[in-house]
């Protein structure tokens, strides 16, 4: 029974070897690991119970040979097959994840406007894509919004402030962000007055 298993294991990943694509590292291009693991994951959800090494170990099978060189460089002395599942993910995010620190893609993010010549479809998927790498998911949707209303040149500064005040925390309430903020803006605004 165990070696039927075990053939069963190599069988599925030989099956997934060929269905996935490889992954390839292209910072120019916004090529995040994260997006790639995504769709790794929802192919290895088929199949629940591939054991851990059998997964690592198609993981970095599916790394090209520019990325596994940079991967393997990375953990010397350890080999990939010493990782865990979930240290081998780690590694690989450190190394191909996004570069950029949170603040700065979120601040990009809320600087993103539509213009008129831009193509909706585009524009849609574009800001998705920056909404996803802010990685907003501990934000409520009404925090956003409140953040996202700041676009005036003149509150600019009043912006980074609130940007860096939802750095700052896991989850942070649009009662937080009200409390830290109106007295810091409305300063902001008296002095710009004067």
């Amino acid at each position: 029974a165990s070696s039927s298993r075990v053939d069963t294991h190599e069988i599925v990943v030989d099956r997934l070897q060929r269905c996935l694509e490889k992954y390839s590292h292209d910072p120019e291009q916004g090529g995040h690991f994260e997006f790639w693991l995504r769709r790794f994951d929802d192919a290895l959800n088929e199949y629940s119970n591939l054991p851990e090494n059998n997964k690592s170990h198609l993981l970095v099978s599916l790394l090209d040979s520019h990325t596994y060189a940079t991967f393997v460089r990375h953990i010397m002395p350890r080999k990939p097959g010493d990782l865990s599942w979930s240290a081998t993910i780690e590694t690989l995010r450190l190394l191909f994840g996004p570069k950029k620190s949170l603040f700065r893609r979120r601040f990009e993010c809320f600087r993103l406007t539509f213009a008129p010549n831009d193509d909706i479809d585009s524009f849609s998927n574009k800001l998705n894509a920056r909404c996803e790498d802010a990685e907003f998911n501990g934000i409520s949707v009404e925090t956003i919004k409140f953040v996202f209303s700041f676009q005036a040149p003149e509150l600019a500064e009043f912006r980074v402030r609130l940007l860096r005040k939802l750095d700052e925390a896991d989850e942070v309430t649009l009662n937080d962000l009200l409390l830290f903020g109106l007295p810091s803006c409305w300063s902001c605004l008296v002095y710009r007055n004067k």
